[in-house]
């Protein structure tokens, strides 16, 4: 059973997230570290962001913005991106939780 995106720890993301650089570079996960640059240190173009980009939203069904997109140079950049996420969903989520509790 795969774990929901409120369940993911940063290691599964980040497992996540290089298995879908890896795929997009041609690269083996292994070769990977979460300092590596996408432009400098794995060859990565702005094509291949907005691919990696894209593919990151559908995976973790997210929506990035123009500017989150823009700090998206390190796989730990994109890893910390994408507990943001999820950390104000959960956020989001339990403010509803609250609120429908006051209609009692």
């Amino acid at each position: 059973m795969e774990k929901s995106s409120e369940e993911l720890d940063s290691t599964s993301i980040e497992k996540i997230v290089m298995k879908i650089i890896a795929g997009h570079l041609g690269l083996a996960v292994s070769e990977l570290h979460p300092e590596d640059h996408l432009f400098n240190d794995l060859g990565a173009d702005s094509l291949d962001q907005k691919e990696i980009i894209i593919t990151i939203e559908e995976k973790f069904q997210i929506r990035l913005e123009n500017e989150e997109s823009k700090g998206m140079e390190r796989i730990g950049d994109i890893v910390d991106i994408i507990q943001k996420h999820f950390q104000k969903q959960k956020e989001n989520k339990s403010k509803v939780k609250y609120r429908s509790n006051q209609n009692l």
